[in-house]
C-alpha cells in the first residue's frame, strides 16, 4: 500500500451486524460504509487501483489486512487474545473487500475460486458420468 491511511472511520461503518431485511451489500452501503471508504481513500492510488475492474477482491482484502496490521499491530494485543483478534481481522477484511468490490463493480462480483471450479467439475460429472 505504501503508507498507513486513517481508515478507522471507514472500519467503524463496515461491520454489518443486522441486515434489516436488506441484501448484505445494500446494508453495507446504507450504514455509510461506502461513503466512509470513499472519504478515506478517494485521493489515493489505492482507491484508483481498487476501481480497476482487473483488481481482485483478494487484492483489496490483502491491502485492508495490511492496513489493519499497521494501524493496530498485533504486538499491542494481549497474548491470550491474539487468535480471536486475528480471526476477527480476517473476517472483517473479507466482509469489507467483498462489499467494496461489489460496489466498485456496480453490483457484479464474479471470481471463480479453485473450490468453485472443482464444484463445477463435480457437478458436471454427476450429470454426465462416465459409462
Amino acid at each position: 500500500m505504501g503508507g498507513v491511511i486513517d481508515v478507522d472511520p471507514a472500519l467503524d461503518c463496515s461491520r454489518v451486524t443486522t441486515l434489516f431485511g436488506r441484501p448484505y451489500p445494500v446494508q453495507f452501503r446504507n450504514q455509510g460504509a461506502i461513503d466512509a471508504w470513499t472519504r478515506a481513500l478517494e485521493n489515493t492510488e489505492v482507491w484508483r487501483r481498487w476501481q480497476d475492474p482487473g483488481t481482485l477482491c483478494w487484492d483489496i482484502r490483502q491491502e485492508i489486512s495490511w492496513q489493519l496490521e499497521h494501524m493496530h499491530p498485533m504486538s499491542l494485543v494481549p497474548k491470550q487474545a491474539t487468535e480471536k483478534v486475528t480471526a476477527n481481522r480476517r473476517m472483517l477484511a473479507v466482509e469489507i473487500s467483498a462489499n467494496l468490490k461489489y460496489h466498485l463493480n456496480k453490483g457484479t462480483v464474479i471470481e471463480a475460486t479453485a473450490a468453485l471450479e472443482t464444484l463445477g467439475v463435480l457437478k458436471n460429472q454427476v450429470r454426465h458420468p462416465l459409462r
